[in-house]
């Protein structure tokens, strides 16, 4: 039995332990993400299900989800200016955030529902976040890092609203 998972295993022997609890961070953080999430539709709370899901799925700054309108989707691609810096948001690999299609199914509902996607600010929604999170230490920041990191745990940088060309889905 052991033969047959040691080959799965030999990455444990060449990574450093700080290496190994950080990957353990990662799984337990983004389990927890789900789970909080998912009380959140179960609540019927889809607004502040849809706001984590987005700051999970894309890194875009929690004072930014709210602005999202459905003018700025294309398809599961989201087109929004950042308002610190005024660049477009874009991905380490340089294209644009995409949300998941349980997400996008969420947004369709509140547009139809009530005409826009968000109705109250992000401070609403990251003090409801942080009180569902139950553990010391939340940061609402703590999305976008994990997002905006690629494999080499180098960060994206936004991209220029100059740069930017129309896509068309």
């Amino acid at each position: 039995m052991l033969k047959k998972y040691r080959g799965k295993l030999e990455w444990l022997n060449s990574i450093s332990l700080a290496e190994l609890q950080r990957k353990i961070g990662e799984i337990y953080f983004v389990d927890h993400y789900k789970m909080i999430a998912d009380q959140f539709l179960y609540k019927k709370d889809f607004e502040t299900s849809l706001f984590l899901r987005i700051a999970m799925e894309t890194g875009i700054r929690s004072a930014d989800i709210p602005c999202i309108e459905w003018s700025c989707m294309h398809g599961k691609t989201i087109i929004l200016e950042e308002t610190k810096r005024g660049d477009l948001y874009k991905k380490v690999n340089g294209t644009f955030p995409k949300i998941s299609t349980q997400s996008l199914r969420i947004m369709k509902l509140l547009h139809r529902k009530q005409g826009k996607i968000f109705t109250k600010s992000n401070e609403y929604y990251v003090r409801k976040i942080s009180c569902a999170w139950g553990m010391p230490g939340f940061r609402i920041h703590s999305f976008r890092d994990y997002r905006r990191k690629d494999r080499n745990g180098n960060y994206s940088r936004s991209t220029s609203s100059k740069d930017h060309s129309i896509i068309k889905e």
